[in-house]
């Protein structure tokens, strides 16, 4: 994990960084709305996680969504702030 910063702000941000419009579901901790369905769209109770409409891919784990994401719509660098955990959440 990037250092000092929370999984779910690390993609937020990379998100606003490359302006890809997304849907964020908010998943608190026993929430009833969103986290049943992510449990069920990928079997664990891990977030962040992403399911990706144009591909299908989907994932789990910050580190690795953000690099799928500066690769698949970015040029395939993470910025700087990120990749240094200068970017507080």
């Amino acid at each position: 994990m990037l250092a000092g910063i929370l999984p779910y702000v690390k993609v937020r941000e990379i998100v606003a960084v490359l302006d890809l419009d997304v849907l964020f579901y908010p998943c608190p901790r026993n929430g009833p709305n969103f986290r049943p369905k992510a449990i069920e769209l990928g079997g664990k109770q891990q977030f962040p996680y992403m399911v990706d409409p144009n591909t299908g891919v989907a994932m789990y784990e910050s580190d690795a969504i953000i690099k799928y994401l500066v690769d698949k719509y970015g040029d395939g660098r993470v910025p700087l702030m990120l990749s240094l955990g200068l970017l507080k959440g």
